[in-house]
């Protein structure tokens, strides 16, 4: 499997696996506080802490009912100041499917952590909407966190950016609990 793409069916669905950066993580113990080092060594398949660990910043496409959604947005355009491979090329992997932004209609954000939404809004182009067809489906509970006093003053300034302009649009949808995207 390609690190930076794959397709795969399942059922009625189409599904691609795209990156938008494939670092080695070589810190990836930091994931895992308070567990020890043996015991996620293990589960990653890896006898040293300080091995690098291929990592993904992921999205998945994923059609069918005719519909085209977009599990996560990736990092966005300042993605590719991070110098992986793949980093910063969401969109690219996109259009490498045949699929255009204009075509994914649906966006479930799993969270708002900054590779999960960057490309909301492409930041080489003053914010405009990458996907200006899409209503973007967030839990209510992690929007309003993002919107509140409270949000990490490390990232808010970032999530807000790519979150704000889709729902000033009226793109944003907040979802309690669980819901069908699609019958598939």
């Amino acid at each position: 499997m390609s690190r930076l793409s794959e397709r795969f069916r399942i059922g009625a669905v189409d599904v691609a696996a795209l990156s938008d950066g494939a670092p080695d993580r070589a810190d990836f113990g930091s994931h895992f506080p308070g567990v020890e080092a043996a015991d996620w060594m293990r589960e990653l398949g890896i006898t040293n802490p300080n091995s690098p660990v291929p990592f993904n910043l992921g999205s998945f496409l994923v059609r069918g009912d005719g519909r085209t959604v977009l599990i996560d947005t990736g990092y966005g355009a300042s993605g590719r100041s991070l110098g992986h491979p793949g980093s910063g090329e969401l969109v690219q992997r996109i259009e490498e499917l045949g699929v255009s932004t204009e075509e994914i209609d649906t966006i479930v954000h799993t969270h708002l952590h900054p590779d999960h939404c960057g490309w909301n809004v492409n930041g080489d182009e003053g914010g405009a909407l990458v996907f200006p067809n899409a209503t973007i489906y967030v839990s209510r509970i992690e929007l309003d966190y993002w919107l509140s006093p409270d949000a990490d003053p490390q990232r808010v300034d970032f999530v807000r950016g790519c979150i704000e302009p889709p729902r000033a649009a009226g793109q944003v949808e907040p979802v309690d609990g669980e819901f069908v995207v699609t019958p598939s």
